[in-house]
């Protein structure tokens, strides 16, 4: 679901799509910061103007947040790219664990998908979430 946020200045109006999710400075990316930078110094009080070191100051931030808000991104896509490699590390394996319904689901794994974040392990019908696995077991060939 995406919001839509409608900001105005002037005679001027931009609208701007946030992911869902997303709220305050997280939903802010570099052009947003940049805009606001914009806005503000088209709109400052011509008698006390923003200063060279403080308009510094203020883009030294824009670019730190900016740059703290993509590596953000950067780590929860390792962080999904690790737990499907963990899932993986399943397949073919003899797990029990609960599902989502906390309903005891046992088998073979035969496949690992990522739903919302998060790792799950298919075993015919059913999917458990990695997490939830309490047992192990491998299975040899006889």
């Amino acid at each position: 679901m995406d919001v839509n946020t409608t900001t105005s200045t002037g005679a001027s109006s931009t609208a701007t799509t946030v992911e869902s999710g997303k709220t305050g400075f997280a939903a802010l990316n570099a052009d947003d910061f940049m805009k606001l930078l914009l806005t503000q110094l088209q709109n400052q009080d011509p008698s006390e103007p923003t200063s060279n070191e403080e308009l510094l100051n203020q883009l030294s931030s824009m670019q730190s947040l900016a740059s703290s808000i993509e590596l953000g991104d950067t780590l929860k896509d390792i962080v999904s790219n690790q737990q499907l490699t963990d899932g993986a590390a399943f397949l073919g394996s003899y797990v029990t664990g609960d599902n989502d319904q906390n309903v005891a689901v046992d088998g073979v794994v035969d496949r690992v998908v990522m739903r919302e974040g998060s790792a799950y392990l298919g075993i015919g019908e059913q999917e458990i979430p990695v997490r939830n696995v309490t047992q192990v077991n491998a299975l040899f060939a006889q």
